[in-house]
């Protein structure tokens, strides 16, 4: 890249080229945008968004523009905005307010075309709230409560299109176990069962056949190489192998074999560059090439050739190096 960044987003636009989005830079965050071009591996700037952001979400919409919302600022104070990219004219748009300020949120395209944002911190607690912006109406709405504060969670998409959220921080101190699903009919939560261990900073992953595989993640204490897959037919966990290594902060990519590269991160012993695959047929773990850099917060995206881009994160300082993984 052209600027060392972490806590970063990196989106995929329905061109093939990737969109990274603020983070933080040496000396803090940063309304800076890059485009990467993968067919000449180019790295051009954009137009900056009109506010800095660190911890905020990307979502690609169904027209292809990119709604960056939420996160805090250089100095740290939490941001209800938002803000639209349009591929096209590569310019910045801002458009409504969220009702909460938020970071450590998720934010989840639905089948529909809405944006689901769920919980998230506002500068005082972790939140239960939940709230969807429609794109066509430039509106927010009231998505419901769900029953746990949270944030540093996880959101997936599952299948049948309601939403499997997973653990994240009470505070940001402690985790918590449990999950809950977003039912986008109803506008309903419904608790779908407790984790064996408590997580945030994990990751998830859908896989093939519909399940989500969970995977490390820290309990406040403790860095987890601990995995766990939720069946949304039946609704139950299972505990599935241990990875080699602990790690939290790491990346988790589904592969077109179906299998799930989990890469970097940190654990209690320091920054990470191994990665492992794990196995859905055989539900075991073998591990997989290193990375060139240590690296945790990174981002990462799959291209449309299937290979897959690992963008700058952190060693002790912001990182603007990046990695091509060759499946």
């Amino acid at each position: 890249m052209k600027t060392s960044r972490q806590k970063i987003t990196a989106s995929r636009l329905l061109t093939g080229q990737v969109l990274v989005v603020g983070g933080t830079e040496e000396d803090g965050a940063t309304n800076t945008t890059e485009l990467y071009d993968p067919l000449s591996g180019n790295w051009t700037s954009v137009t900056d968004m009109s506010s800095a952001r660190q911890y905020h979400t990307t979502s690609v919409l169904s027209n292809g523009k990119v709604l960056v919302i939420g996160g805090d600022t250089i100095y740290y104070n939490i941001m209800n905005t938002a803000e639209l990219y349009d591929p096209s004219s590569k310019k910045w748009t801002n458009v409504a307010n969220m009702t909460a300020s938020r970071r450590y949120h998720t934010a989840t395209v639905l089948t529909n075309g809405k944006v689901l944002v769920v919980g998230g911190y506002n500068g005082s607690v972790a939140q239960n709230t939940a709230e969807l912006y429609d794109p066509l109406s430039n509106n927010w709405i009231d998505a419901g409560n769900m029953g746990s504060r949270r944030e540093q969670h996880t959101a997936s998409l599952l299948s049948d299109g309601k939403v499997l959220i997973v653990g994240g921080g009470i505070n940001h101190f402690t985790a918590g176990n449990s999950a809950e699903i977003y039912d986008p009919s109803s506008r309903k939560w419904t608790n779908v069962g407790n984790m064996s261990i408590a997580r945030m900073y994990h990751t998830a992953s859908v896989l093939l056949d519909g399940k989500v595989l969970v995977v490390g993640g820290y309990n406040g204490s403790v860095t987890h190489n601990t995995a766990e897959l939720y069946d949304p037919s039946s609704r139950q966990w299972t505990n599935v192998a241990n990875m080699t290594t602990s790690r939290s902060l790491h990346t988790a990519t589904v592969l077109s074999d179906g299998k799930v590269l989990v890469v970097g991160g940190e654990n209690n012993a320091g920054w990470l560059d191994t990665a492992e695959l794990y196995d859905p047929s055989s539900r075991s773990w073998t591990p997989a090439a290193r990375m060139t850099y240590l690296r945790s917060e990174a981002a990462v995206v799959t291209l449309l050739d299937g290979n897959i881009l690992m963008i700058g994160g952190s060693y002790r300082n912001p990182l603007k190096s990046v990695e091509l993984y060759y499946p």
